[in-house]
């Protein structure tokens, strides 16, 4: 990987600048995305002058309100528009290093498509300042953004956060695809243009960062790039747990994720068609309550349901994990790691969960949480949890303990500084 610049900025602040590119607004709660970009905007704005641009190809049309968070702890914030039809054609041929990356990864992702080198240059402008110490990026397909800085002299000190391995979770969503008898031809697609993408671009930056472990390793060999630092998600721990089922309480399983997201959608679906009812003949009263972005349509076909409850987004948690007996995290594919785990572990309540579901994070299944590997599995475990008030103490202890340990926020906003300093 190429070396930083020796230079730095001077600023009367005494503090180095680092630029922050995101793909969508950062957020302390809600999707899982804008909570690590909140982990690592606050890292760094704790010793750096920040400055931060958001081009909102994941999150769709953004707004200035949505932009409050980060304003607060930013020198200056920027939302650009990502560019569109043949804008994007023109901002990836209009840089030489531009056409030499497209041509080599061509078809670039769809989303990284948007994401130009001139794009860049019109962020560059946006933000008022030509010269950093770090250029930050989240997301590989946001790569080309930074393009415009390689040239740079000074060159400043590059990172990528990858946070998903990208090729894994297209493969693992063409599989998903295939199960449910759908089309897999475009996930595989998007999974080659990633690899492509990411064979060539990794390279160019000095730091490559994933959420896991399990993660950096599948890029490093797949790839056959340098294994990437692992940066874990990690959650607020300081909260007292949420208050246990009483005794006679109706058993209360908890789902939390943005029902738009397929892993989500589809992993739900699995849970509701299939086992609630075999867990609502064990368990009388049971009532699982539902918390996310989107669903809209799945919330229409069970609306005469009463074992399920509907919350939408919940900006907080605490009112749904108030009393509930276990979350349930029943998913088939995805990828990174599963923030919505960790925020159950860090208000002490059980989790039950697939395989899938509870990929990227390195915990024991028996002693933190129970893992399940088929849907029988999966009733049974709940069926545990839901028997044995021990038991689900004894989870919720070690899983509380698990999250403080590995995952606490302000031990992994250190490690974001500690990495971005360009002296590392």
């Amino acid at each position: 990987m190429g070396a930083p610049g020796s230079g730095t900025v001077i600023l009367a602040s005494g503090k180095q600048r680092v630029l922050l590119i995101l793909p969508i607004p950062p957020a302390p709660t809600g999707n899982g995305l804008a909570m690590r970009a909140a982990l690592v905007a606050e890292g760094l704005s704790r010793e750096f002058e920040l400055r931060v641009a958001v081009v909102p190809v994941s999150a769709g049309a953004s707004t200035t309100s949505e932009l409050e968070w980060i304003a607060a702890r930013a020198e200056r914030v920027a939302l650009v528009p990502p560019d569109d039809g043949a804008e994007a054609i023109h901002g990836w041929m209009a840089s030489p290093r531009g056409r030499e990356l497209a041509a080599a990864a061509e078809p670039l992702p769809g989303r990284a498509r948007a994401a130009s080198p001139g794009c860049g240059e019109r962020m560059r402008r946006a933000l008022d300042v030509e010269a950093f110490d770090v250029i930050w990026v989240m997301r590989l397909y946001l790569a080309g953004l930074a393009l415009p800085y390689l040239e740079r002299d000074p060159r400043p000190r590059m990172i990528l956060d990858l946070d998903d391995d990208d090729g894994s979770f297209y493969r693992a969503l063409a599989a998903l695809h295939e199960e449910r008898g759908e089309p897999a031809s475009d996930a595989l697609a998007e999974a080659e243009a990633h690899d492509r993408l990411a064979s060539h671009v990794l390279p160019l930056f000095d730091e490559v960062l994933t959420a896991s472990v399990s993660d950096a390793g599948r890029v490093a060999e797949r790839l056959n790039v340098k294994r990437p630092t692992t940066l874990p998600n990690a959650v607020h721990t300081d909260l007292p747990p949420s208050r246990e089922p009483r005794e006679g309480d109706p058993p209360k399983l908890v789902f939390v994720g943005n029902l738009d997201y397929l892993p989500n959608g589809d992993g739900l679906e699995h849970l509701v068609d299939e086992l609630l009812p075999v867990l609502r003949g064990r368990h009388q009263g049971l009532v699982l309550h539902v918390a996310g972005a989107g669903g809209t349509k799945l919330a229409a076909r069970w609306r005469d349901r009463d074992d399920i409850v509907f919350h939408g987004f919940a900006p907080g948690l605490d009112a749904l994990y108030h009393g509930a007996h276990a979350s349930v995290v029943p998913l088939r594919a995805g990828g990174g790691s599963r923030l919505k785990i960790l925020e159950a572990f860090s208000r002490g309540v059980p989790v039950v969960a697939t395989e899938a579901g509870a990929a990227g994070l390195d915990m024991t299944s028996g002693r933190d949480l129970l893992v399940a590997h088929s849907g029988a599995a999966l009733i049974d475990a709940v069926s545990r949890v839901l028997d044995d008030r021990r038991l689900a103490r004894a989870l919720a202890s070690a899983a509380r303990t698990f999250v403080v340990k590995h995952h606490n926020f302000d031990l992994v906003a250190a490690q974001v500084a500690a990495v971005a300093r360009p002296s590392a």
